[in-house]
């Protein structure tokens, strides 16, 4: 697990950039996130679970880096 969640690292990046939806994707993701933690066995599938959610955060992130 990570050490900081999804929505705390999203706070600490709209601080700074006031990016709205980087919060809202957070907002969405981390209670999912959670879900699978609690719901899935240790396993290949939970963790690419998780990695795609993390990426779905990135690829969002990145893109209001670019025309943010």
């Amino acid at each position: 697990m990570r050490s900081m969640s999804i929505i705390k690292e999203a706070e600490q990046y709209i601080k700074n950039k006031k990016y709205h939806l980087i919060k809202g994707v957070a907002q969405k993701v981390d209670p999912l996130e959670e879900y699978i933690q609690r719901n899935m066995d240790e396993s290949v599938e939970k963790e690419k679970a998780i990695e795609r959610l993390t990426e779905v955060f990135m690829w969002c992130k990145r893109y209001t880096d670019l025309r943010g």
